[in-house]
């Protein structure tokens, strides 16, 4: 009976100690509706068009990288999908303001990505694309310990 009741002492303490550390936040399943005028942000020096591929040094990184690389490039297929319909029907690119009313009334969703990530779409080329704060990134990975390759720095 000491011995269950140790145990149960110990699993509640475990578990108050948890609680206490803040939660990370998962992408996974988690969807948006939420894409940028390209032309707008590649103004900023540190906002960059990347292709999202898989990378990461471990499995599980791997794994995440793959899951984001995956989700991103269906979003933006499905997504120039449509801009392509649209141009065959109108003989021209929808504006930025025309696409956000499709992505509104069509209900597309976008898969969500990292938080130095974001959709974006270029009027002029009819092009969705993924965008990337190079700072931001860069002073993430920092806090995080992990270098510019996703790998973990080295003390």
């Amino acid at each position: 009976m000491r011995f269950l009741l140790a145990c149960l002492s110990l699993l509640v303490c475990l578990g108050c100690e948890d609680s206490k550390k803040p939660k990370r936040e998962s992408n996974i399943k988690k969807l948006t509706q939420e894409v940028f005028d390209a032309q707008v942000e590649l103004q900023n020096k540190d906002i960059v068009e990347v292709e999202n591929k898989v990378g990461g040094s471990d499995p599980i990184s791997q794994s995440m990288s793959a899951y984001t690389a995956v989700t991103s490039q269906v979003s933006t297929m499905q997504a120039q999908q449509r801009v392509i319909m649209y141009e065959v029907e109108n003989n021209r690119y929808p504006t930025y303001e025309e696409f956000m009313k499709l992505v509104k009334v069509e209900g597309m969703k976008f898969a969500m990505l990292p938080p130095y990530q974001k959709y974006g779409y270029d009027a002029e080329t009819g092009r969705v694309m993924v965008l990337e704060d190079k700072k931001d990134k860069a002073e993430r990975y920092k806090k995080a310990g992990v270098n510019e390759d996703g790998e973990w720095a080295k003390d």
